[in-house]
């Protein structure tokens, strides 16, 4: 489905990526691990076609790169970790940005209000963006892409000769749980649990136990090379804190 071969990234003379090989051929949730610059937002800024790259991504039998930009907002969604608001949108207005090209408004606000009533938040869509805290606007840019994944899920069930790529949706997320809450954290990651049995979800985790409890599978990164790439349940506590030199008990806390 998704394959990566010999990818490589240089940014400011820096060789961050370095000769990357994994494939993603099912649905699920995989979570890229690793310490601070281990090159995890850098991966998901190449997938996602805004981060220049040498080697190969393939979605199939295509060349990402070589795939038009119009076309693959029917395939990939994408969160950065690192995102600035500065126009006055109400949230309502923020989640249609951009979505109105693609889809029908009924279905946005369809998806847009069930989601934001999974995370209590449906008093939100006549408030103004600006006026939230940090990790209110954080969720809202989670709330604006799953709401976009929700409206592709359901025009590929009901017009799948609409896309001229007719591939799974890859749902990219760099550091979703940055500033969120708690009992907004669970929220998601439950969701994304439930989401990522239909979809190809690749999300970077600082959460150790908590990528070990949600994901399929662990794409563990260090110093821009692929360590190791397999199920969770096949990883340990005590192997993945060897990996970050750290006791094992540390993480358990």
């Amino acid at each position: 489905m998704l394959n990566l071969s010999q990818l490589n990234v240089f940014a400011q003379k820096k060789h961050i990526l370095h000769d990357l090989n994994f494939s993603v051929n099912h649905c699920g949730f995989y979570a890229l691990i690793g310490a601070n610059g281990a090159g995890k937002s850098t991966l998901l800024s190449a997938l996602a076609q805004v981060m220049p790259y040498s080697g190969s991504i393939r979605l199939v039998d295509e060349e990402l790169r070589e795939v038009k930009v119009s076309d693959l907002w029917s395939t990939l969604v994408y969160v950065d970790q690192n995102f600035s608001i500065i126009f006055d949108y109400t949230v309502e207005q923020y989640i249609r940005i951009g979505l109105d090209l693609y889809f029908d408004q009924d279905a946005i606000d369809f998806h847009a209000q069930h989601i934001l009533g999974i995370f209590n938040a449906i008093e939100w869509l006549q408030v103004s963006i600006l006026t939230l805290s940090q990790g209110q606007q954080q969720l809202v840019q989670l709330i604006r892409a799953l709401t976009h994944v929700q409206c592709l899920l359901t025009l590929k069930r009901n017009n799948p000769q609409q896309f001229t790529i007719n591939k799974k949706i890859i749902l990219l997320l760099d550091e979703p749980l940055n500033h969120l809450d708690v009992k907004v954290q669970w929220h998601l990651l439950e969701y994304l649990k439930v989401l990522s049995k239909d979809i190809v979800l690749l999300c970077s985790l600082h959460q150790i136990v908590l990528a070990k409890k949600y994901a399929d599978t662990l794409v563990i990164l260090k110093a821009g090379r692929l360590i190791s790439c397999s199920k969770s349940s096949q990883k340990s506590i005590q192997e993945v804190a060897n990996i970050f030199e750290v006791d094992a008990n540390f993480l358990l806390y």
